[in-house]
């Protein structure tokens, strides 16, 4: 798993090589583990709004705000690429 952050022209590799495992809950929303190259290890989840994005939420399937980069804390839409 490698994770990127793009703001503007500039892109930043947050997060490279690292291990993940997947365990749906349903259709829709998922628990997915991350195991950093180094040991550390996190936990977060995503409801799906369509074949292309999707949102972070809480493991009770709320909608939780999030940072990115430099913006405001807030309830973002993903796009997948």
């Amino acid at each position: 798993m490698n994770q990127y952050v793009t703001q503007g022209k500039k892109t930043t590799h947050v997060l490279k090589n690292a291990t993940y495992s997947v365990d749906p809950q349903s259709v829709n929303f998922w628990k997915i583990n991350v195991t950093a190259k180094g040991g550390a290890k996190t936990t977060f989840y995503m409801r799906f709004k369509g074949t292309k994005q999707f949102v972070l939420v809480n493991s009770k399937n709320q909608a939780v705000k999030t940072s990115v980069g430099k913006a405001p804390a807030g309830n973002y839409t993903f796009n997948l690429q």
